[in-house]
């Protein structure tokens, strides 16, 4: 008998993720990698008009969420939503006032909400504010690499490692 032990411990991972929070969250490199991968076109934006301020569609209703900690505004979204453990995830930014304007237009045109935390660094204790208020998340689930892991850590606002 042969037992695939990757499918086991991606299942695993999966349910227990779903168990812990409706809303993952990745640095840009996971993100790129997994869901919004290459470089984003920006030349049919102009990025006039737009501000750095919060962005939100009005009636997003979604089940599951996955937050992209994107500073410069990097990921190349083809689609507000990806699949990932039978599920649709709607992504969510969170850039900083570093990421191009052009950018934030591209993400409005997406239907992507995005929330701008910080100047140059992100300021994830006012970006899990911000996803409290604005999507009513109580727990997200920081899914990332080792330097997403350390900056959330560093900004002492993990409450549980699981």
């Amino acid at each position: 008998m042969v037992i695939n032990s990757s499918a086991i411990s991606s299942s695993y991972y999966n349910d227990e993720l779903f168990k812990l929070s409706n809303a993952d969250a990745n640095g840009r490199t996971t993100i790129q990698m997994y869901a919004a991968p290459g470089e984003v076109n920006l030349t049919p934006y102009s990025g006039n008009n737009i501000k750095y301020e919060d962005w939100v569609p009005n009636n997003l209703k979604e089940k599951y969420w996955s937050i992209s900690f994107d500073r410069k505004g990097k990921c190349n979204w083809q689609s507000q939503y990806f699949p990932y453990a039978g599920r649709n995830m709607h992504a969510i930014e969170v850039v900083t006032e570093q990421a191009d304007k052009r950018y934030l237009e591209f993400l409005q045109k997406q239907n992507i909400p995005y929330l701008v935390c910080g100047k140059d660094d992100i300021n994830f204790e006012e970006a899990l504010t911000k996803l409290k208020e604005k999507f009513d998340l109580d727990t997200v689930a920081v899914c990332g690499g080792s330097v997403i892991n350390e900056a959330v850590l560093d900004a002492g606002v993990v409450d549980e490692i699981s």
